[in-house]
């Protein structure tokens, strides 16, 4: 069967294909979505692959300057990338992942970036997985879906880059302050 990965600027989805991403997200997240097609803030833009009509998985983007101690790097933020169960360990995420890469290197962005609970995929392309990092970033309630503070919290084992360009040491991210300049995605 063939599979067919298309992208979409956020506000070109259409009210259906928003209900095909909602039931996607909701099988693969379960209890944390709440219908909507994002958790914090909507994405810029997105991924979505197909199997024939069903909508099998997606990867969301943010595309953002991030500061990295005194330097700004053009970022991809990479969010809630997710494949249907039956559909995992046949290379689906690798693929999406592989169009993302593509469009940043097309479009000169320095990094891609993201925060993973379950970090394999990533990493077997390649991600660097870093132990600790002081994250700075607006925090959103994403309940009531207003923004309440400027956090600094530090993360452990979960954020991870892919350096496409020589701009930013890899070793920052462990020394330096990670200012989001916005949301967590």
């Amino acid at each position: 069967m063939s599979q067919n990965i298309y992208f979409y600027h956020e506000y070109e989805i259409t009210q259906n294909l928003e209900q095909e991403v909602k039931k996607l997200l909701d099988i693969c997240f379960p209890n944390t979505f709440s219908g909507r097609t994002f958790f914090k803030q909507l994405p810029h833009s997105r991924y979505l692959v197909w199997e024939n009509d069903v909508l099998i998985g997606q990867v969301g983007l943010d595309y953002r300057a991030i500061k990295y101690g005194e330097k700004l790097v053009n970022s991809l933020c990479i969010i809630d990338l997710c494949v249907l169960p039956e559909f995992r360990n046949k290379g689906v995420a690798t693929k999406l992942l592989q169009s993302v890469k593509n469009l940043a290197v097309k479009n000169k962005i320095n990094a891609l970036v993201l925060f993973a609970d379950t970090p394999h995929v990533y990493v077997n392309f390649g991600f660097l997985k870093y132990s600790s990092v002081k994250i700075r970033f607006l925090a959103i309630d994403d309940e009531k879906h207003i923004s309440h503070s400027v956090m600094d919290k530090i993360y452990k084992n979960c954020f991870m880059a892919y350096f496409l360009t020589k701009d930013v040491e890899s070793d920052c991210y462990e020394s330096e302050t990670i200012d989001l300049l916005g949301y967590l995605f």
